[in-house]
Parts: C-alpha cells; sequence; structure tokens
C-alpha cells in the first residue's frame, strides 16, 4: 500500500458565494500600517520606523524615518516598502510586526495599529493590535501576527 501524503488544509476565506480556497501562490502587493493615535500624540519630530517579518525572521517589508504630527483621535496610514517578495504560503506561522520610534526629547505617544497586507490575488489580511504606547523610555512593540498565511 502506498505511504499516505500529508498535505495541510487550505486557507479558507468568505466569499458572496460561499467559502472558498485560496491560492497558496498569491505574492504580497501591499502593505499598510493603520496607526490611531489615541490620547496622546506624536510629536512632529519623532521618527517612526515599522518593519514586518515573516516566519524566519527575516525582514520582507519595512519603512523607516516617517515623521510629521499626528493629532489625538486621528489616523494616519503608513505604506511599507516591500523588499522581498513573499508567497501567502510563506507567512504561515508567527509573523513579526514590530513599531519603533525615535524621539527628540520627550514623547509619549499612545496608539492602535491595524496592519494590512494585500495579496496579488485582491484578498487582504488585517490584524489589528490596541492599547499600545511607545516613549523615549519604552520605543519598540513587537507584535505577534499569525493570520497572514
Amino acid at each position: 500500500m502506498p505511504a499516505l501524503k500529508e498535505s495541510k488544509p487550505p486557507v479558507l476565506h468568505l466569499t458572496t458565494s460561499g467559502v472558498e480556497a485560496l491560492p497558496p501562490n498569491a505574492y504580497v502587493v501591499g502593505v499598510v500600517a493603520r496607526f490611531d493615535t489615541t490620547s496622546d500624540d506624536k510629536d512632529g519630530d519623532t521618527r517612526v520606523r515599522v518593519t514586518l517579518k515573516d516566519p524566519s525572521g527575516t525582514v520582507f517589508a519595512n519603512v523607516d524615518n516617517v515623521t510629521g504630527h499626528w493629532d489625538n483621535d486621528s489616523t494616519s496610514y503608513v505604506n511599507l516598502f516591500i523588499t522581498a517578495q513573499r508567497l501567502r504560503s510563506q507567512l504561515n506561522g508567527n509573523c513579526t510586526l514590530e513599531v519603533h520610534i525615535d524621539t527628540n526629547g520627550n514623547d509619549t505617544w499612545d496608539f492602535n495599529v491595524t496592519l494590512i497586507v494585500t495579496y496579488s490575488d485582491g484578498i487582504q489580511a488585517m490584524s489589528s493590535f490596541n492599547g499600545h504606547w511607545l516613549s523615549q523610555d519604552n520605543q519598540t512593540n513587537d507584535y505577534g501576527v499569525t493570520n497572514l498565511g
């Protein structure tokens, strides 16, 4: 009797016509971090760096030196540069979103962040992380993202 080949179940998504399997060979075409500043603004001279790493820890999208004043109760969209092509199937597992700030003096920034990854088949994966803050004394937050693959 031949050995059974193990296979992973397909990733599914809901469409208007029902549930369909997502093609595993769709590749990342866009990465956006949406920041909702809450009760403490980001100063105009505080620089933001956003990095997205695949499950092996390799950076595949990032942006650095994003400046500008972000008011309380405002939303800012940051487009990341795709530095290495990734297929949806390569993002199964725990990816990491890193948000880092470099302040000029004192700055505390309260925010929610939503990561939006767009694939070549038009499907978007989103992960939200709410109730976070960064400051001159706490400059980096890492977030585990498990729903990209």
